[in-house]
């Protein structure tokens, strides 16, 4: 009965929005220009050169050496293998969804366990920082609502991974002695590495253009339920927007009139959650491997309610 029930609803609701569309075709339209211009001009080129270097470093064996050098202090903070630096480095400057790729990535190479890639997706979830200080700096013309912000989202994730780290790491320390090894290796795999390139820029392209897909979807199904929502309900629509699309969330609060100090209480979570969009960018990448995506929704939860009061800690008490 309960599944009938569900079924129902979700079959009223996307009828509902399926007539929406054709009462508001132009609003359609609009919409979905404004979704591929944003992929266009703003995603697009910032995550291709990440996506295609980062695997391109994977194949080249980077990942070995941070860990020989990094080894001692992932394993001594975080309980993680040198490895692991990695994907945190690179979803540190390329933003989400490149962290659960590269975690992907480092755990079908057998760089990483599969009990670390699962730790590492709960933490691998950082927003690129000029879209932090620049696109949000823009919309919300207030340094110490940013400050508060990026502080907020980064101090987060770094929480989440002392604290949530396992008891130890599996895979064996790279001694000093084998590094020379290591490297002759790599050399001695680097044309066949180099021929993997073509494949790589052919996954990037797929990857972006799902997240287009994705983007263009749930920026769509956002616009058209707020439609059918009273502009007194201004936090219902706003939160909505948010969790449906992450960047639509973000430019609705710039243009909101709610008092500036929840603005950016609201856009640290919608940054620490990610939206449906993300979510469903990072099941498309993991359905290709046996990493669990529940780890990544548990480091979302988490990350949100913890990032919001850091915001509010830092807001109220740090300046």
């Amino acid at each position: 009965m309960k599944k009938k029930l569900f079924y129902l609803t979700i079959l009223l609701f996307l009828g509902l929005i399926f007539i929406e569309m054709f009462l508001n075709t132009s609003l359609v339209m609009d919409t979905i220009y404004h979704a591929i211009t944003l992929w266009k001009e703003k995603l697009f080129p910032s995550l291709f050169p990440f996506l295609v270097f980062g695997e391109v470093f994977i194949l080249l064996g980077l990942p070995s050496y941070l860990s020989y050098f990094l080894e001692k202090p992932c394993r001594v903070l975080f309980h993680l293998s040198g490895n692991s630096v990695f994907a945190l480095i690179m979803s540190l400057f390329s933003g989400f969804p490149s962290g659960p790729k590269f975690t992907k990535e480092l755990y079908l190479s057998k760089n990483i366990s599969k009990e670390e890639g699962n730790l590492l997706l709960k933490i691998v979830h950082f927003s690129n920082p000029l879209f932090i200080l620049g696109t949000i700096s823009l919309l919300f013309q207030n340094q110490k609502v940013i400050l508060s912000i990026f502080i907020a989202h980064y101090l987060a994730n770094f929480l989440l991974l002392f604290f949530l780290r396992g008891k130890k790491v599996q895979q064996p320390n790279i001694k000093k002695e084998n590094l020379a090894i290591l490297f002759t290796q790599q050399t001695n795999s680097f044309s066949s590495s180099f021929l993997s390139v073509l494949d790589v820029i052919q996954d990037a392209i797929q990857t972006l253009l799902f997240m287009l897909g994705s983007i263009c979807f749930f920026m769509l199904l956002s616009t058209l339920l707020n439609t059918m929502i009273p502009n007194s309900f201004i936090y219902l629509k706003l939160v909505l927007t948010g969790f449906l699309d992450l960047t639509s969330g973000i430019f609705a609060l710039g243009s909101s009139s709610i008092p500036l100090f929840l603005k950016g209480l609201l856009a640290t979570g919608f940054l620490a959650f990610g939206s449906c969009s993300v979510h469903l960018q990072v099941l498309n990448v993991l359905k290709t491997c046996d990493l669990s995506y529940r780890s990544f929704l548990q480091g979302r939860i988490l990350g949100t309610l913890l990032s919001m009061v850091l915001y509010i800690l830092i807001y109220g008490v740090v300046w």
